[in-house]
C-alpha cells in the first residue's frame, strides 16, 4: 500500500472568470486544502445541443 505522505493529488477545474478562479484557490488555500494552484486562460470547444461552442475560460491547476 502507498505511503499517504508521499501521494498527492492534482485536480484540473474550470471557471468562468479570473475572479472566480482566485477566489476559489484563495479560499482552498486558506483552509489548507491546496497547497499550489496555478491559474490560466484557456479556449474550450465543446459541443452543446449538437452546436460546437467555443469559449473563453480559467482553469485552476489544484495540487
Amino acid at each position: 500500500m502507498a505511503d499517504i505522505n508521499r501521494c498527492f493529488l492534482v485536480f484540473y477545474v474550470t471557471h468562468p472568470d479570473e475572479a472566480t478562479a482566485r477566489r476559489i484557490a484563495e479560499a482552498l488555500m486558506a483552509e489548507k486544502l491546496v497547497a499550489c494552484s496555478n491559474i490560466f486562460p484557456v479556449q474550450s470547444i465543446y459541443e452543446w445541443n449538437n452546436a460546437p461552442v467555443h469559449e473563453s475560460e480559467w482553469v485552476s491547476v489544484l495540487e
